[in-house]
């Protein structure tokens, strides 16, 4: 499962994510849609940790992602 609670991120004075929510089950598709510089790359960069966000928690099978080191997040995507 992954839950994502309240996500924020900006870059500089630009807010690309705000107060974003939503949770996947294991099995279930999604698809992420929108406008060119909606924030789709990003969102995407933060559940697979390559960008933090500012405020806000993404969870992977129950284990909040966003404190994990590079390895630990390795070992979460392997699985």
């Amino acid at each position: 499962m992954i839950e994502v609670k309240n996500l924020f991120k900006s870059y500089g004075d630009k807010g690309v994510l705000s107060d974003i929510n939503f949770s996947v089950v294991q099995g279930q598709s999604v698809a992420i849609v929108g406008k060119s510089g909606a924030g789709k790359s990003v969102l995407l960069k933060c559940l697979i940790g390559l960008v933090k966000p500012d405020e806000g928690t993404i969870y992977v099978d129950n284990k909040l992602i966003n404190t994990m080191s590079f390895r630990q997040l390795q070992e979460i995507r392997s699985n």
